[in-house]
């Protein structure tokens, strides 16, 4: 099966944490026998890039005829129909289908392709597409696992006595709601009698994220949306303690972990799960609820996506 991979996410020298899950995916595809092409339209760099995306698009499917066309994210979803050989699958995220304006975008595009993939089904009822499957990303399970947290907070030199909250995300993004991060971090500051900080994690390799987890009590989530949120499952992996707002599939997936918290997004209802959290000061049993998402079960459930598109024999376009 060949396999052509169009997105405007993928990690980069600038920036290694940026698409590492698109990165993720198409490095399980190849490892399943797949033949994967892909074109990374970097819309961060520039906009012209999609207009080059589009026109890399088209020249390769005059080149190469594609089982698939796979596109990551809403607005990548046009430069994977600048051709007709090839079925279209389109992978929605979150902010694709939540924010106001590439919400427009995503829900036209969503009627031009052969399938949709959504996160959650929250996002599902969001992007109100009649052909959709719910399937979240893979974990890398290997890299994401529990370890002893004395070695990590010697190796990010952080002290063994202080509390930390790991928030997860770019600040300046507004949807991820730093604002509401710093409010909670400061109530539960002003009532612990130990040190506090707030750790904020962006930009660094994919890698490096699990001696993170390891190394913080707890692990803050206070997005206005989310699709199915990596950092949660991944933290789960790493049996990290979970504060949350309630968004994307994150009430579900943490429904009866041990140790993790949904709440309203409200700081001082966050900052007093946090203090639970510290106060109790163990890690969770998460790990073995999300075992089911392992990359290499992912991509299988992938391939079988795939192969039923290939194999339908009615119209490609909705």
């Amino acid at each position: 099966m060949t396999i052509l991979i169009v997105t405007n996410m993928f990690p980069t020298a600038e920036d290694p944490s940026y698409g590492c899950f698109v990165k993720s995916q198409v490095d399980s595809l190849a490892r399943q026998g797949l033949s994967v092409d892909l074109i990374f339209a970097n819309g961060k760099a520039s906009r012209l890039n999609y207009l080059r995306g589009a026109w890399q698009v088209f020249w390769r499917s005059l080149r190469t005829r594609y089982d698939i066309v796979h596109a990551h994210y809403g607005l990548s979803g046009p430069l994977a129909r600048c051709q007709i050989k090839s079925p279209v699958v389109v992978s929605f995220c979150g902010s694709d289908v939540m924010n106001r304006v590439q919400g427009k975008v995503s829900r036209f595009i969503s009627r031009l392709v052969d399938l949709c993939i959504v996160k959650s089904s929250r996002l599902q009822q969001a992007l109100g597409a009649r052909n959709v499957r719910v399937l979240p990303n893979g974990l890398d399970l290997s890299l994401f696992h529990p370890q002893d947290s004395s070695p990590a907070r010697k190796t990010l030199g952080l002290s063994a006595e202080s509390r930390y909250i790991l928030f997860v995300g770019d600040p300046a993004r507004k949807e991820k709601r730093y604002d509401v991060a710093q409010q909670t971090f400061h109530r539960v500051r002003e009532r612990l009698n130990v040190p506090t900080e707030l750790v904020v994690l962006h930009g660094q390799p994919h890698r490096e994220v699990p001696l993170y987890m390891n190394a913080c009590d707890v692990l803050l989530l206070t997005s206005d949306y989310e699709g199915s949120p990596n950092a949660v499952k991944e933290a789960m992996a790493c049996n990290m303690p979970i504060v949350s707002a309630d968004v994307g599939d994150v009430g579900e997936i943490l429904l009866g972990t041990r140790n993790c918290y949904v709440c309203p997004r409200d700081p001082s209802a966050l900052a007093q799960r946090v203090l639970t959290v510290l106060k109790d000061g163990g890690r969770t049993d998460g790990r073995d609820r999300v075992l089911h998402l392992s990359l290499e079960k992912i991509a299988g459930e992938l391939i079988s996506i795939y192969q039923e598109v290939i194999n339908r024999k009615d119209g490609r376009f909705r």
